[in-house]
């Protein structure tokens, strides 16, 4: 599908959403491997339109999520939004998001987490296309209306440290600047508190301030609950570590929460696939005749010359 095939304007569950994610340039070269062979060579990993209705995810009565067997979805699974007019949502517990999307582009991808067929969170953890929380911003939306609204968690990878925002939150804004994670929100309540409360109040909150800042702070994923103002959200704690209601150390105390500008998805395509696509590329006959269209034209200009 060339860039001028896909549509311009396309609306999905009450929303209009205008950007489209492109494959990123370090896996181009999967791309034009996967065209250069056919769709039952069985070194084919991209899917074709029929294999991807196998894929495509009904939402039923009830804002529940089904599969193709009309099985509804649990647990976390990778998607991709396709960019058609009738845009489709496209699932797998483990194919990569070019997979899905045939390497073509696309309005969202990510994960979706789900329980007993209700979509409950979502991503943008995608090596292959990167999408940034702005790009992400009106699907996640449309997505929270097409959940019944019991979609409550979008995490952005966008960033070493994974930031978890409240999807209602997000419903109601126009960009990301102004968003406020969780623990954006977290950290600025008890900051609040700590300053109307008493002296040795005080000291007992500190503590447990700087001990949440320690444990969030050394996070680079997510594995243990926080309630939060009635939200549960997730934090991370190392197994040498203590948990939270032991007493942090003292070098513990100074430590800030560590700021990150790095993005934490996205890796470089490894070198064994490299070589696995080049060589694809070397023994397709089309691919092959390049050069040799190239020397024949070079040898017909000087013999012209």
């Amino acid at each position: 599908m060339s860039s001028s095939s896909y549509p311009e304007k396309i609306v999905f569950f009450q929303k209009e959403i205008v950007k489209k994610i492109s494959l990123k340039d370090q896996f181009r070269l999967e791309r034009k491997a996967m065209r250069s062979i056919s769709f039952d060579d069985p070194e084919q990993v991209y899917l074709s339109e029929e294999q991807q209705a196998l894929y495509a995810i009904d939402i039923c009565e009830g804002n529940l999520f089904f599969d193709s067997e009309l099985y509804y979805l649990d647990g976390e699974y990778n998607f991709v939004l396709t960019c058609e007019e009738a845009p489709r949502i496209l699932c797998d517990k483990t194919l990569h998001h070019s997979y899905l999307a045939n390497g073509k582009k696309v309005l969202a991808c990510g994960t979706l987490v789900f329980k007993e067929g209700a979509l409950i969170e979502m991503t943008n953890n995608s090596g292959h296309y990167k999408p940034t929380d702005e790009e992400m911003l009106a699907v996640i939306k449309a997505l929270y209306v097409a959940s019944g609204k019991t979609l409550l968690n979008y995490i952005s990878y966008c960033t070493v440290k994974p930031e978890i925002y409240s999807v209602a939150d997000l419903e109601s804004s126009n960009d990301f600047a102004t968003a406020v994670s969780l623990e954006e929100r977290v950290v600025g309540n008890i900051g609040d508190n700590l300053s109307v409360i008493s002296k040795s109040q005080e000291d007992e909150e500190e503590e447990e301030y700087l001990e949440l800042n320690r444990v969030v702070s050394s996070s680079s994923d997510y594995d243990e609950k926080l309630v939060v103002n009635g939200v549960q959200v997730e934090i991370h704690t190392e197994e040498n570590e203590p948990s939270q209601t032991s007493e942090p150390r003292e070098e513990d105390k100074s430590k800030e929460v560590t700021k990150f500008s790095e993005r934490r998805f996205g890796r470089n395509m490894s070198e064994n696939l490299t070589i696995k696509y080049r060589k694809l590329l070397e023994g397709n006959s089309f691919f092959q005749s390049l050069p040799k269209q190239a020397e024949q034209v070079t040898t017909s200009v000087n013999l012209t010359a």
